[in-house]
């Protein structure tokens, strides 16, 4: 489970005896299991459907919801709990609902208030991602709910801009479509003067962004800017095969570990001819989903697949690995 293994759901559904396992999924919920947050996201879908495999979700989700209302935004397991609840607010559970709400709240009353020069605003992007999730529950009318209390903080706290939150505009716009929610922001905005300065401040950072980039384009253009280079890769094949050794180990430290296989997966890329095994213990042992996902591509390249690993694959936390083996049906 700590892996992200697609496995764990395969072996629970069939299971004769899930209620074993049940203390198991409860620290799956109650703990990020992901490897690195900026490339994988959360395992939190992960584990909402393990838990769906058993009955009585209450007894998962209200520790859940009980964590959640003590974890600040800066907390390890923040957006784990965050994702985790709104996976069981999208299934209909009203009191999942009701903790996204509360939590939303009262981080919103934090950004009203006087903000600090913070290293990083973890309220801001906690507000956020709540946002971004009870609009995907109930649509135009809570993202329009969203954009007043947005615009509203413009007003009121001129520590925010229009880049601050630019993700809760755009995930809704993809899913609306742009020019649709472009439509209904103007004409909301004649009846409310927070959605106005929240469509104008849009408006204008995405106007500043076109600057930039029309900006940047010219300076490379001018110096002479080329991308850089792939680094050629410096082990060799003896050293690799040293690696694939070490990951056999029973128990390597994690840090190591994922230093190993990045370069094991590094080697295949530049065209060392190894064995087999060494894609299959990256899928054994990577704590890391997107590492794993790069194990199964190169299996896939060379049909070293097999049907177990695809009926894993189908229920991995990583989506990509899921479509990758999809495909290959």
């Amino acid at each position: 489970m700590k892996n992200g293994h697609g496995r764990c759901y395969t072996f629970l559904a069939d299971c004769d005896d899930k209620e074993k396992y049940r203390k198991i999924l409860l620290y799956g919920c109650l703990h990020g299991l992901n490897w690195d947050e900026q490339c994988e996201g959360t395992r939190a879908e992960y584990v909402y459907r393990l838990c769906s495999l058993l009955p009585d979700n209450e007894y998962f989700l209200n520790p859940a919801i009980e964590k959640f209302k003590a974890t600040p935004a800066d907390g390890d397991d923040f957006n784990h709990l965050c994702d985790l609840i709104y996976a069981f607010a999208q299934g209909g559970k009203e009191n999942a609902q009701a903790a996204l709400r509360e939590k939303y709240k009262e981080l919103y009353a934090v950004l009203l208030g006087p903000r600090g020069e913070e290293w990083y605003d973890y309220p801001r992007d906690g507000f956020e991602r709540l946002a971004i999730h009870l609009t995907e529950i109930f649509g135009l009318p809570e993202f329009l709910a969203g954009a007043k209390d947005i615009g509203n903080l413009y007003t009121v706290n001129d520590h925010y801009c229009g880049w601050d939150f630019d993700c809760f505009y755009a995930d809704f716009a993809e899913r609306y479509g742009k020019e649709k929610l472009d439509k209904v922001l103007e004409s909301e905005g004649k009846n409310s003067p927070e959605i106005n300065k929240f469509f104008v401040c849009k408006q204008e950072e995405e106007s500043r962004q076109l600057e930039q980039e029309k900006k940047w384009r010219e300076e490379r253009e001018q110096s002479g800017w080329q991308p850089r280079r792939r680094r050629v890769f410096s082990l060799s094949e003896k050293q690799v095969l040293r690696l694939i050794k070490k990951l056999e180990l029973p128990y390597v430290d994690k840090f190591k570990r994922h230093a190993a296989v990045r370069d094991i997966i590094n080697a295949f890329d530049n065209g060392l001819d190894l064995p087999r095994r060494a894609t299959e213990l990256i899928y054994e042992k990577s704590f890391c989903s997107c590492c794993r996902y790069e194990a199964v591509k190169l299996m896939s390249e060379r049909g070293w697949l097999t049907d177990e690993i695809k009926s894993e694959c189908a229920f991995d936390c990583d989506e990509m690995t899921a479509e990758l083996v999809a495909k290959t049906e």
